[in-house]
Order: structure tokens, then sequence, then C-alpha cells
């Protein structure tokens, strides 16, 4: 099995099924870190609601060891009057943070606020808190007081914690994206190649066929899909041409056996008058002469016609009146001199689409076998059936056996009966009236009668 290049549909569906792994895992690992950083952040946000809480409230009781914990952190709180306490992490930035919104009294669970923090986005969580004229935080506004002091506190969540969870899990993808998009490639390789194995096996059987082996086929895998169906279409292609093939061969074979014999009388007839030498044996010379030269260009003529119907291409769609080509081959047989009675019956319209010469040819040798081989009357019926048009030729000879009337339709074939080749042609006729009524989309077929009796049916126009 020959290594397979880049233009392999191996490697492509290899580079195609890894080139989409990368990028769906890309996309997956890109995902799992948004995802991971959203839900720590959250968390993040999460603790910072309850810190920044703690925080109002250490500074509202004073109380100097809660203060501790928030040493390093960033936070601001301002009063009503937008005076203002910060962190000193934050003191350089009090202009931009000064005008930050307070959540609204009554909110239960005020939202993170983000804004612009040194050119870059932070996020913060922010508390109001009310505190009495002495100091102390009011949980609940009741009754006619005098309006205590509002401060609201903002504490800074730090992003630290979830950049540290996504480089916890940066190693870990970028070692399982390649590793995965080549398990994938590996994967899709080898099923490639399990697939691909009969289209190579159909492929080295049909190289190995050549012209002296026709016989043999192609593998047929049993995989019930596209690659049975091309293995069993493959064997009838095979089927198909060496039938053509072994037809082509029987005909040139008879063919030169037909044209040897015509040829041989020529030359025994030449050779002979040529060594007897008297002037006046030339008449019967020449007669002999032109008998085989008549017989030469009669089998040449249905050679080349039945080359031009092999060959020919799509079915002739002309307007042809089949029942006015049977009466006038019929009325020119009936003023000759034979002993056979020639009669035409038309039953209908009898028109088909077709090529005018060639049904014509097609009649003339349906004819000329029922004259040759009937003893007094030969009767032709035309007319339509069942949306074609039927054309009948019966002779009152001897008939067909059963056994012959397929066999007779095949190029060169002559019963026993009629193989003297001066009473008949060359098994060159019935032949040339199947290929016709074939290429016309028809079907021609021998049965008994009285004798002997063809029936053509072509589509009806």
């Amino acid at each position: 099995m020959p290594r397979p290049g880049l233009a392999s549909i191996r490697v492509r569906t290899t580079l195609a099924a890894a080139a989409a792994a990368a990028v769906c895992f890309g996309a997956g690992a890109l995902w799992l870190r948004h995802e991971l950083y959203a839900n720590r952040f959250e968390a993040s946000v999460e603790q910072g609601t309850g810190d920044v809480r703690r925080l109002a409230t250490a500074h509202a009781t004073r109380d100097e060891n809660g203060l501790r914990e928030f040493a390093h952190e960033r936070w601001i709180a301002f009063n009503a009057d937008r005076t203002v306490r910060a962190s000193a992490g934050l003191e350089p930035y009090l202009g931009d943070l000064r005008w930050l919104p307070g959540p609204e009294p009554s909110a239960e669970r005020p939202g993170p606020v983000t804004m612009p923090l040194g050119g870059s986005p932070a996020t913060f969580v922010a508390v109001t808190v009310f505190l009495d004229p002495h100091g102390r935080i009011v949980e609940a506004l009741t009754g006619p007081v005098a309006e205590p002091s509002r401060v609201t506190y903002f504490l800074q969540v730090s992003p630290a914690e979830a950049k540290a969870a996504i480089r916890a899990v940066d190693p870990v993808l970028a070692a399982a994206q390649p590793a995965a998009t080549m398990l994938v490639a590996a994967v899709a390789w080898f099923v490639a190649g399990r697939a691909l194995r009969p289209v190579e096996a159909v492929r080295a059987e049909l190289a190995a066929i050549t012209s002296a082996d026709l016989h043999r086929r192609v593998p047929v895998p049993a995989t019930g899909d596209e690659l049975e169906r091309l293995a069993v279409t493959t064997n009838a292609t095979l089927d198909r041409l060496d039938d053509a093939i072994a037809r082509q061969r029987r005909f040139a074979g008879d063919a030169a056996h037909e044209l040897r014999s015509p040829l041989a009388t020529l030359r025994n007839t030449v050779e002979v008058a040529r060594a007897s030498g008297p002037a006046a044996e030339l008449p019967a010379v020449l007669d002999v002469v032109l008998a085989s030269t008549r017989r030469l260009q009669s089998l040449t003529d249905d050679l080349l016609l039945l080359a031009r119907l092999e060959s020919s291409g799509a079915r002739p769609q002309d307007r042809v009146d089949l029942a006015e080509i049977a009466q006038e081959q019929v009325a020119e047989r009936r003023h000759g001199t034979g002993r056979v009675t020639f009669t035409a019956t038309v039953t209908g319209p009898a028109v088909v689409r077709g090529d005018q010469g060639q049904l014509e040819r097609l009649v003339h040798n349906l004819l000329d076998n029922a004259n040759r081989h009937a003893r007094t009357t030969v009767t032709v019926t035309t007319g339509p059936d069942s949306g074609d048009v039927v054309l009948t030729v019966t002779d009152d000879g001897d008939g067909i056996a059963e056994a012959d009337r397929e066999r007779i339709f095949e190029r060169f074939t002559r019963l026993d009966e009629a193989r003297t080749r001066d009473s008949g042609g060359a098994g060159l006729g019935l032949a040339i009236v199947r290929d016709i009524a074939v290429r016309h989309g028809g079907r021609v077929e021998a049965g008994a009668g009285p004798g002997a009796r063809f029936t053509l049916k072509l589509p009806a126009a």
C-alpha cells in the first residue's frame, strides 16, 4: 500500500479533524478560564460585601483591632456632605473617587460598582450606614428623630485570588489542549484508514485488471454503506465491459471468418482464370467476381451500420409512420417475380419517434428474413397496442425452435437449416433489427406462428 501524500483523503481528513479539535478545545479552554475567573471573582465580591460591613462597624465603634484588619485594604468613605476618608492606597485617586455613587439606603444587598482607577477598571463593594448623634449605627429609622448622619463605605475587591485560580489551571490547559488534539488526530487517522481500506482494495484490484483477465472483480465489503455500493457498481461496470469486449472479440473473429470466404472465392476464381488462359472464360469469371464483390459490399455495409448503431448518441426524435414504411416495402415486393406473396394490414395509427432510414432498414431486414424462409406467404400487420406501436411479420415456413428464438438475434448467427451461404446473408440482419429496436426504446421478439413470427414493439409518438 503506497504511503499517503498530503493530497490523500486520509491526510486531509486527519488534518481537518485536528484543526476542528484544536479550535473546539481552544474555545473550551477560553470559556473555562472565563467561567473560573468569573466564579472566583464573584466569591471575592461576596466576601467583600461582608468585609465592607465590618469596616463600617469598626469605624463607627472605633474598634482599633477591627480597623487594623483593613490596614492593607483599599477603601474610601464619605458622608452626606461629601467629607472623604480613604486608605493610604487610594489617596492619590480621591479626585476620581469623590463622586462615586452611593447605594440606596433601602438596598438590602447593594451590588458592586466598577469604575476606572488609574487607567484600569476597579471593582468596589459598598454599604451605607446611618449614625446617631452619639456615633452609633442606627439599624432602622422609626419615629420622629433627628436625621442621623449617613456614611457610605467602598471597599475595593482584589482580583488576586481569581487570577491565582487562572494561573493554577493554565499549565493544565496548555498541556491538555495539544494532547487532546493529537488524540483526536490519531483517532481520525485510524478511522479514516479503516474506512478507506476497502477503497484501496478496489483501486489495487482495478489496477491489476488487464484486457487478458477481465473476469476478475473487485472485493465487495460487507459494510452496507456507500463503499459497498461503489464496489457493486464497479463490478457491474466490469461485467458490462467484459461482455462488450467478449462480443467485440467474437464480432471480429466472425467478421474475419465471413470475409475470408468471399475473398478466397475471388482469389481462387482469378487464379483459375489466369491458369486456364482462354478469354472465353472471362464472362464466367467476372460473374463470380461480381457476386463475391457484392457479398463483400453487403457484409461491409452491415458491419458499418452496426458500428454506427453502437456509437450513436441520443435517441432520434423524428416522427415516423411505421405503417407507411411497411406498406411501401410490401408494395415493392408485390411487384417482384418472387415465389412469396406479401400482404400488409394496418389496424390503426402507427406513428413513432425515430430515424426514418434506420426504421426502413429494420423493416427491410425482417421482410428479407421472412422471404428467405417462407413457403408462399408473408403477412405484415401494423397498429397501436397499449401505448406502443406493434409491427408483426409472420411467414408460413418451418418456424423457429424455441431454443433458438433468442440466439438468432446474435451477430453472425445462422440456424443449421439456413447456413448455406448462397441462400442467406452473413447472419447480421436480425442483429441489426434488434440493435435498431433497442436504440429506439423498443424490443423485438421471435415467436411461433404458422411458421415464424417476429413482433416489434416501439413507443408510440
